[in-house]
């Protein structure tokens, strides 16, 4: 008999025919942008209308406009929905000869061990290529020419994730996330679900809130504000080439943590000059 997992999958196996290039094109597509329509929703009602305004003190970079402005909001909805759909799909068909060669499609599913085994791979993955590409991006002539644009946020919103040029978007956004796949030669649903929890945490990570509960977003928000340091995803290399030197120093790295009551960050961990005058 199947488990419920097994039955929907044969349900989407049969629907798509089997057709490895649409599992591979299509299909991925298809998971990231559902991935983000549905992470964004929640994010994008506070921060377009500052409600419930009991939400303000969780946000992580104290003072910054709620509700946001609209223009620059809309603009960077626009090219986050341009990044997603097309620019996606392209890279998947650029993709496919090796994705169809490494990524499985078959009716059978993965054992527990062998998903667990291709997670740990694929954040080790990521957290090489887009540490290296992130921190490359930041080199003076591609920072002015193309990176910048991603930090017209200085205090991030969540769907500024992939808002960034698209040849940034392709090599530090796309390519360290669908590598991982191919090189554990995944089940192509360990592939989609590993893109849905990457679309998860880097939600979180530009949403502008450390909410209770969920995973801290203070590291890369201090990139945002500082721009000079914190370029990983895991902190790793980070820690190894010694580019969170400040945050470590800073109150945001007492914050960094998952908040397990209604208190905010802030509250917690004040910052240091605040907490010397009071």
């Amino acid at each position: 008999m199947m488990n419920p997992i097994e039955y929907l999958w044969s349900q989407v196996h049969s629907a798509f025919s089997g057709n490895e290039f649409l599992f591979l094109t299509f299909g991925s597509v298809s998971v990231v942008t559902f991935a983000l329509i549905v992470f964004n929703i929640p994010f994008a009602v506070v921060d377009l209308t500052g409600w419930p305004s009991s939400l303000v003190k969780y946000k992580t970079q104290e003072g910054k406009t709620i509700p946001v402005n609209w223009p620059m909001y809309r603009k960077t909805l626009t090219l986050t929905a341009f990044n997603a759909v097309v620019v996606s799909f392209i890279v998947q068909v650029m993709m496919y000869p090796l994705a169809v060669r490494t990524i499985s499609c078959s009716l059978s599913l993965p054992s527990l061990p062998k998903v667990v085994w291709d997670f740990v791979v694929c954040l080790l993955v990521i957290e090489v290529l887009f540490y290296y590409a992130h921190r490359l991006f930041h080199a003076p002539i591609l920072y002015k020419r193309i990176h910048k644009l991603h930090h017209d946020w200085i205090a991030p919103v969540s769907v500024g994730s992939i808002y960034c040029h698209p040849i940034e978007y392709v090599f530090s956004n796309l390519l360290p996330v669908v590598i991982g796949p191919c090189v554990t030669g995944s089940h192509v649903t360990v592939a989609w679900f590993f893109y849905t929890v990457v679309i998860f945490f880097t939600t979180l990570n530009h949403c502008g809130y450390h909410f209770p509960f969920l995973p801290s977003n203070e590291f890369h928000d201090f990139h945002h504000a500082k721009f000079n340091e914190c370029y990983g995803s895991l902190g790793l290399l980070d820690y190894l080439h010694s580019t969170d030197l400040s945050f470590r120093k800073r109150s945001n790295y007492k914050r960094h943590v998952i908040l397990t009551g209604r208190d905010s960050a802030r509250e917690l961990y004040p910052d240091i000059k605040k907490k010397a005058e009071q």
